[in-house]
């Protein structure tokens, strides 16, 4: 299969995994009457919940199976060929996912994002479902692991704008507050205020250096790109969602908020990891949430793929 059939001019041809595109109720039947990991394709905003409740699923069900199974992507029975169940799996988990833009909730009024890609429990499989035209389209990232990183750049129109940077540096401290604005002041101060957190940090100020004085260079690039990333392997789900995202009810979920620089093959980072200490439901109480919140930046080198970095959920960094 060609990894980035997904970029291609859409043509008229045979319905297939690779040109189809599903809609948001199409999704949600293909779920069994659920919401994939990431509730991007399907959620409660875009699904009328009320003739589901009314109907079930089955005149969905009949609806797609008359358009899949021609096409052998569904038996008549309703039952997803071979290769559509692999693409659904990592839909199906409670693994990990990221996606562009921020984070979405009830009073989100457009969710901007293009792309959610999910993995599963193991990292075994991979599927992102990208926005287009009509709706959704599911592109497996396939069993070798070599193509990951490749096909996530892919599939967030990264390709040929994310550049690894020439150094490999990971700056990580807990204790991070909201409204923390150390590490911006440190951007914008100059090499003065860079080389000062740096020494604060204790790492070597060079990289950051370097990206300080490329802006007053004039360098601009495009503006980071925000990718939101939820880990919730081992949680527990509300049965009724309240919201578009899939906060578990109890677990020990992992959440991380980074700004990616393409230009730069640099990330700034914050996140809530639980100590190991922490209750199940440690997350329905701020005072364990701000008490376990991090943040940091990283430089990744050629060997540092940017899909491991933002769906990479550290442990809460203890202090010396």
């Amino acid at each position: 299969m060609d990894p980035f059939f997904f970029l291609r001019p859409r043509e008229e041809e045979p319905l297939t995994l690779q040109t189809a595109v599903f809609t948001p109720q199409e999704v949600f039947t293909l779920m069994d009457g659920g919401f994939e990991l990431g509730m991007f394709a399907a959620h409660q905003m875009n699904i009328n919940m009320r003739f589901y409740k009314s109907h079930g699923l089955g005149p969905w069900r009949e609806a797609l199976i008359e358009r899949l199974a021609p096409a052998g992507l569904m038996d008549r029975s309703g039952e997803p060929c071979p290769e559509l169940a692999e693409a659904l799996a990592p839909l199906r988990s409670l693994g990990s996912f990221v996606g562009d833009g921020d984070l979405v909730d009830m009073d989100t009024t457009r969710d901007v994002r293009s792309c959610v890609v999910s993995v599963d429990e193991t990292w075994s499989r991979a599927t992102a479902v990208v926005r287009a035209h009509g709706g959704f389209r599911l592109v497996p990232f396939g069993p070798d692991r070599s193509w990951w990183p490749v096909i996530f750049e892919r599939v967030f129109r990264l390709e040929g704008r994310y550049l690894p940077s020439k150094w490999s540096q990971h700056e990580i401290h807990g204790g991070f507050k909201r409204k923390d604005e150390e590490f911006d002041h440190a951007l914008r101060g100059g090499e003065r205020a860079a080389r000062a957190y740096c020494e604060a940090h204790g790492v070597d100020p060079a990289p950051l250096v370097d990206l300080v004085l490329s802006r007053r260079r004039g360098f601009r690039g495009p503006s980071g790109i925000s990718m939101y990333a939820y880990r919730i392997v081992g949680c527990e789900l509300p049965k009724n969602l309240p919201c578009r995202m899939p906060v578990p009810e109890s677990g020990k979920s992992r959440s991380r908020f980074s700004v990616v620089y393409p230009q730069k093959g640099f990330v700034i980072f914050f996140g809530c990891s639980p100590l190991p200490d922490f209750p199940d439901d440690w997350s329905k109480h701020p005072e364990l949430r701000d008490a376990c919140r991090y943040k940091g930046f990283d430089f990744l080198a050629a060997d540092e793929p940017l899909m491991d970095n933002v769906l990479g959920f550290c442990d809460y960094p203890e202090e010396d």
